[in-house]
């Protein structure tokens, strides 16, 4: 064979505004075909350029699209992107498979040379390919659209069964319970120079006072989620055994949501205009200086941490729909994305 003319180690490609590294894919006579480096590559060397060579770049692909429609670039019909990695080439076919939810993603792409296929193997789809941060979600995210998303991967419309219907109305309700206690948290964290006791002044009246209100919505919203979580044996079959600390801590939030819900009560110190019965626990929802220096709601012998115990139930209520939603995983044709 003749000396190399040449060397190569990087290619322009369309979209990029600088030169990407390649290594050799293949030769077929004089087209070179090569692919882009992956992160998972190590160092590779150069590749020799000999007289009437054609270098030709595979194209990469790292992921591919779950869509609820089979139209081409009808992007209200997508649901979520998930990783693919290689499983095997055959000649001018490359197979890849979906990377499961739990895998660690070390970067590898599929190349599929020109003109070449891409089949990817029947695969199922989990919840956590959605709510994890490639997919849109993540801990800290709203879990309704979540499920929303979810939903739509079944063979019927959302809103179509009691059980969508059911999930998605107590991941509002969490939604909306973490929203308000984010905000309860900004607003303590602002307070935290105050000395407790003087609520004084607009600007300090005003914060205390939208703090009080946020607590008062986000404990109503957070006991009726955990309510909703902790009837899904009862109410949907087939759920999973609901975590015992939920059901340790439902009466204590269901007797300071009644208390909130009915707070025109407590302010006369009673547990019901009706009956005229004197709760001596009813004012302890007026002190607002405990609230801000205890970070804590306190309903007689009931108490709620907002430090350290909401954030705890706000994730294991949060876990648990999605455990109930996702009993199985969801079996699925991908379509790849379109250049």
């Amino acid at each position: 064979m003749s000396e190399p003319i040449g060397w190569m180690d990087r290619v322009w490609i369309e979209g990029s505004d600088e030169p990407v590294f390649v290594t050799l894919l293949e030769r077929r006579g004089h087209d070179v075909i090569v692919r882009q480096l992956d992160p998972s590559d190590t160092a590779v060397e150069r590749i020799p350029i000999y007289e009437g060579d054609r270098p030709i770049i595979a194209t990469a692909v790292s992921h591919a699209g779950i869509n609820t429609t089979a139209t081409v670039g009808d992007t209200s019909g997508f649901v979520v992107g998930v990783l693919v990695v290689p499983t095997a080439r055959h000649g001018d076919t490359v197979t890849a498979r979906v990377l499961g939810p739990d895998e660690v993603d070390d970067g590898r792409r599929v190349h599929v040379p020109p003109n070449g296929n891409l089949m990817l193997e029947s695969i199922d789809i989990h919840i956590e390919h959605l709510d994890r941060p490639d997919g849109g979600g993540g801990p800290a995210t709203p879990l309704a659209p979540i499920l929303w998303r979810w939903f739509q991967l079944s063979d019927t419309p959302v809103q179509s069964t009691s059980k969508s219907r059911y999930l998605i109305a107590a991941a509002r309700r969490l939604d909306l319970a973490l929203g308000l206690f984010s905000d309860v948290d900004l607003l303590v964290a602002g307070m935290a120079s105050w000395d407790a006791a003087a609520v004084a002044g607009p600007e300090r009246t005003r914060q205390v006072l939208e703090l009080a209100g946020k607590v008062e919505l986000a404990s109503v919203a957070l006991s009726r989620a955990v309510e909703m979580a902790a009837s899904c044996p009862t109410t949907l079959a087939g759920s999973p055994a609901v975590p015992s600390r939920l059901e340790e801590v439902r009466p204590g939030l269901t007797a300071i949501r009644n208390a909130y819900e009915h707070i025109e009560d407590r302010a006369f110190n009673l547990k019901g205009q009706r009956q005229k019965v004197v709760d001596t626990d009813a004012l302890a929802l007026f002190d607002f200086p405990a609230l801000i220096a205890d970070r804590r709601i306190s309903y007689g012998e009931h108490k709620l941490g907002l430090s350290e115990q909401v954030p705890a139930l706000l994730s294991i209520t949060r876990e648990y729909l999605k455990r109930v939603a996702s009993v199985q995983p969801v079996r699925r044709s991908v379509g790849l994305p379109q250049d």
